[in-house]
Order: structure tokens, then C-alpha cells, then sequence
């Protein structure tokens, strides 16, 4: 007779909602308690720099600023003459409006590397609707000669795009999108960008999309199909810090490879912080080191809620594969979902929840993921759950792990609608050919009422 949790089946209903799979084909915002600001798009009247006034532009293609020179120089003006990209950007910056920069391809031929050696950070970009794209050329920033900690590109306003770029040997953050001071920081697109051995100068990471400070917002930002390899800290951190909020931003289809702490690191770090709601999605996290590929992390009071980590191929990190871990007395991390990803050969743990000292990590859902091959000796784990509460787990595939999981939280729920998840060491018997077995499969503090007969998906 195979056994009835009403309790379990309770939870699993009020965690569905938690465990809606979005779709990976057009890659959207996560979900958001307040309505979006606006996209700006040019138009006949649009903000500039001052809040309280508007300036008047043509309805007509952004102008173009085309680097020619590979140089750092700056000499004030970016004409055909000469316009290194310091140049370009601050001139995008002195004129209100749309601007595109682009790369002669003459100087920077798609088929040869070029570098421009940087001598200070680049140019803050501050006027918005700026695109930076390399199509047609191969453009290498090197920022081997920048003083001590000194950043590559830092982004303190909305609507801009960066694309193509290769980004290298940068001492401090490799891109940077900042909101600081009360300001509010959208849209922002990064773009089949390549960053490489930057932070080295300080521990810092390759990408930051950060809020600090009460009233500044970073808010439905992109990633997309990057390339983000052997950088010194985190690859990618969206983080916030005394108050500020990082929603709703979105990592698509890059790689994350080699770095030394994450690969991909969701971080609230105080009392009012929010990094919530944001989605990662068919990425590959590979070979970074600890704590692993991808986290979810809250602490000091912070809020790490709502995020999606889904689809993701996550192998051979030091640590573990995706984590989500908040402690400090009112911190949390909840209501988040793990769903469809691949996590193998990570050298510890697969999957791991846990909290502490009065924090909340409670309401979350683990479904659909294959947890593969964490076979180390005494250590290896599949799914590590710890002191958390109310969280759903079920139509996994646990395979050939050394532990398979370890429940040490409260009111698990391992099944959902009378099934549960595929474990590769059960063997009991299916007598009814439901594809459900017959009796449960336990493990310490837990059980699975509704074991899968074969891997699920299949």
C-alpha cells in the first residue's frame, strides 16, 4: 500500500505556485510586486541628467561614434582624425540622447586581436541610451597597466548596451552597473561580452550589478550569452548593500568558468536590501571554486526571495553546484526555485538549502533537476537540506550520489500529486506498473512516499 501524506500534499500545493517553470524561449523578468519603470525609448522628449528637466531630439537614428584609434588618448574630441573609445564615450556623454559606438574595422579587423591598453578606468557611462557595439570588428580592452583596483567599464545610468567586447586583465570589477546615492539603474544589456583574469587587483568580481545605499535601484538588467572565465572573485554578483535593491535582473545563456569564488552569486548583505525575483537561466557554471557555481546568499537582515535558477548545467566546482544560504536574524532567502538544471561532479554537495542564527530559508521548490555523481568519500552529497522549513522537493533525479540527501529541515514535502523523485540506489518493486514504487524510499529524517521507477523525463 503505498502511503498518503495529507500534511506533504498540503505544502506541496501551497509551494506550486513557487514551482511554475518560466519559459526559457523568450527569457523574461521574474515576477515583481511593483510595476517596472517604462523602457525608454527615443523619442521626441527624454530626461537628462538633471531630473527636473527634459531636452528635445530629432525622431532619427542615434548618431554614430566611431573609434579609430586604438590608443587611450584623450584630447577632447572624438572626430575621424582620431577617437579612441575614452573619447567616444565622453563625448556620447556631453550630448543628450541615443548614441551608438562603434569600431572601424579597418583598425580593428574582425579577424585580428587589437588591443586598447587602458591607462585609467574608462569613462563612467552617465547619459543612458548608449550602445557600445563591436559588430563587424574585434576589439580587446587590456587593463594590464591600470593602477591597483582601477575598474574597466562602469555603468551608472539606463538603457545602455554593450556588446561584442572582450574585457581582459582588468585589476579591479571588469563591468560594473552601479546605483548608488538614490539612483535608479535599468536596462541595461551585456552582450556576448567576454571577461577574462580580471579582479586580480582585490579580490573583485568580473561582473557587478549592485545597489547600495537606501532608494538605489538595479533593476531588469541583462546578461546574455557571455563568456566569463579565471576571474579573481565572483564571475557575475548581483548584489545590494545599506538598503538598496536588485530585482528582477536576468543571466541568460553564458558561460561562467574557472573563477576563484562563484561562478554566479545572488547576494543581499543588509537590513532593507532586496536581490529578488531574478532569474538565471541555461547557463553553464563550471570549475569555479568555493563556494560553487551558483548562490543565492542573505544575511545581515538582507532578502534574497522569489529568484529562479533554471536549466542550468552546473559541473566541477570545488564546492557545491547551486546554493541558497541566509543567516542573521531577519534575513531570507524563500520562495525561490530550482528547476531543470543539471548538477554533477561537484566536489561536495549538489544542491544545499540551509539557514541560521534566527534567519529564514523556507518555502522554497527543487524540482525536475538531475543530481549526479557526488561520489566523494563521506562528503559527497546530492541535496543538502538544513534548518529550513516548508520546502518542496520532488521529480529530481538522484543518481549515483554518495549520499544521496541528507534532510535535516522541517515539513519537507518529497512528493507532489503521488509522485515523488527517481533515487538510483531504491529497490523496491513496482507490482501495479504505475511507475510509482510500491513501498517508500528512506532516508535519516525523511521519507519519499512516491519514489519514481524510472529517471524522470524520460
Amino acid at each position: 500500500m503505498k502511503k498518503s501524506l495529507i500534511a506533504s500534499i498540503l505544502i506541496a500545493l501551497l509551494l506550486l505556485t513557487s514551482c511554475t517553470k518560466p519559459s526559457t524561449e523568450t527569457p523574461s523578468f521574474g515576477p515583481s510586486e511593483t510595476t517596472p519603470p517604462a523602457k525608454t525609448e527615443p523619442s521626441a522628449e527624454m530626461p537628462s541628467s538633471d531630473p527636473g528637466k527634459t531636452v528635445q531630439l530629432d525622431k532619427t537614428e542615434p548618431p554614430l561614434l566611431i573609434v579609430n584609434a586604438t590608443d587611450d588618448v584623450d584630447d577632447g574630441v572624438c572626430n575621424t582624425v582620431h577617437c579612441s573609445l575614452r573619447e567616444a564615450i565622453n563625448a556620447s556623454n556631453k550630448r543628450p540622447g541615443p548614441d551608438t559606438i562603434t569600431f572601424d574595422p579597418s583598425v580593428f579587423p574582425p579577424s585580428e586581436t587589437v588591443l586598447i591598453e587602458l591607462t585609467s578606468t574608462l569613462p563612467t557611462v552617465l547619459d543612458g541610451n548608449t550602445t557600445i557595439d563591436t559588430t563587424g570588428a574585434q576589439v580587446t580592452v587590456d587593463g594590464s597597466i591600470l593602477p591597483h583596483q582601477k575598474n574597466g567599464l562602469v555603468i551608472e545610468s539606463s538603457n545602455n548596451t554593450v556588446k561584442g567586447i572582450r574585457i581582459q586583465n582588468v585589476p579591479g570589477i571588469g563591468i560594473w552597473v552601479f546605483a548608488s546615492n538614490g539612483n535608479e539603474v535599468y536596462y541595461n544589456t551585456i552582450n556576448s561580452v567576454t571577461l577574462v583574469n580580471c579582479g586580480y587587483g582585490g579580490r573583485q568580481d568580473a561582473i557587478d550589478i549592485m545597489a547600495q545605499g537606501i532608494g538605489s535601484r538595479a533593476c531588469f538588467n541583462r546578461v546574455i550569452d557571455c563568456t566569463v572565465e579565471n576571474n579573481a572573485d565572483d564571475g557575475i554578483e548581483i548584489v545590494t548593500d545599506k538598503g538598496g535593491v536588485a530585482d528582477n535582473n536576468l543571466v541568460v545563456g553564458s558561460i561562467f568558468r574557472g573563477n576563484a569564488e562563484c561562478g554566479i552569486e545572488i547576494d543581499a548583505k543588509s537590513v532593507g536590501c532586496s536581490a529578488s525575483n531574478n532569474e538565471v537561466i541555461n547557463n553553464v557554471a563550471e570549475g569555479n571554486k568555493e563556494p560553487g557555481g551558483i548562490h543565492i546568499n542573505s544575511h545581515g537582515g538582507g532578502t534574497a526571495d522569489g529568484n529562479t535558477i533554471d536549466s542550468n548545467t552546473v559541473t566541477g566546482n570545488a564546492g557545491l553546484g547551486i546554493g541558497i544560504a541566509t543567516w542573521d536574524p531577519g534575513s531570507s532567502a524563500s520562495a525561490n526555485v530550482i528547476v531543470h538544471n543539471t548538477v554533477e561532479q561537484n566536489k561536495y554537495l549538489g544542491i544545499a538549502m540551509w539557514s541560521q542564527d534566527g534567519a529564514v530559508a523556507n518555502g522554497n521548490c527543487i524540482k525536475g533537476n538531475t543530481i549526479k555523481n557526488h561520489d566523494q568519500k563521506d562528503d559527497g552529497v546530492g541535496l543538502l537540506i538544513k534548518n529550513v522549513n516548508d520546502n518542496l522537493v520532488y521529480h529530481n533525479n538522484f543518481i549515483e550520489n554518495y549520499i544521496q540527501t541528507k534532510d535535516d529541515g522541517n515539513n519537507t514535502c518529497w512528493e507532489h500529486n503521488g509522485e515523488g523523485n527517481y533515487w538510483s540506489d531504491y529497490t523496491g518493486k513496482d507490482a501495479n506498473g504505475d511507475g510509482i514504487g510500491d513501498t517508500p524510499y528512506k532516508f535519516t529524517k525523511g521519507v519519499d512516499n512516491y519514489p519514481l521507477m524510472k529517471l524522470y523525463g524520460q
